[in-house]
């Protein structure tokens, strides 16, 4: 179902808690952090520790994290998280948006999200550029992508979470997960392979 993660400046995300998340949603990573008034992206990360040797740089800075897990588009590099809104807003998935559309490229077919960004998102940020801002465009948003929940960060390093309610806050660190990959799973002799670092 992928997993995404919002931390604020500050906050360390685990290690621990991106390998698990990666072993459940091996399907690409990225992450963005806002720095110097700029919102940044790295993504299409394919091994945990290519993702790692870039990511542990900027653990200090506000940021989200998306380990992926394709149910929807091609596994192409292309449909990995985060994506821009523009250049001064980026965001991240975790869920199906019901979306149709048939945009393929020469990597495949798109997924959902990135369909959700082109045709939706993008086209809002051009006509209000303080949309997240209004409460009836978040309300849309909510209702537009059912039980899926939404991370927008902006390059002044501030977080609108859509659906955030329907996540987990770890107590223990105040960072927010979409969902409970990130905690290990009890293995036993009919577990899948775990992933090596």
């Amino acid at each position: 179902m992928c997993l995404l993660i919002k931390a604020d400046a500050g906050q360390i995300i685990p290690k621990e808690h991106l390998k698990n998340g990666w072993r459940e949603n091996p399907h690409g990573a990225g992450f963005a952090f806002a720095k110097d008034g700029k919102v940044l992206v790295r993504k299409g990360f394919r091994r945990f520790k290519d993702f790692w040797r870039t990511y542990r740089d900027f653990q200090q800075y506000p940021k989200i994290v998306h380990l992926r897990y394709g149910n929807v588009g091609s596994l192409s590099m292309d449909n990995c998280h985060p994506f821009q809104v523009d250049s001064d807003l980026v965001f991240a998935h975790n869920g199906t948006i019901s979306i149709t559309s048939t945009r393929k490229d020469l990597h495949g077919q798109w997924s959902d999200t990135r369909i959700f960004n082109e045709l939706i998102l993008k086209d809002l940020r051009k006509r209000d550029k303080n949309f997240l801002e209004n409460s009836s465009w978040r309300w849309m948003l909510s209702n537009s992508i059912g039980y899926s929940k939404l991370v927008f960060l902006d390059s002044e390093g501030k977080f609108t979470i859509i659906n955030k309610s329907m996540g987990e806050l770890d107590t223990e660190t105040g960072i927010w997960y979409s969902n409970k990959d990130y905690l290990a799973k009890p293995t036993h002799k009919y577990a899948q392979t775990t992933f090596a670092s």
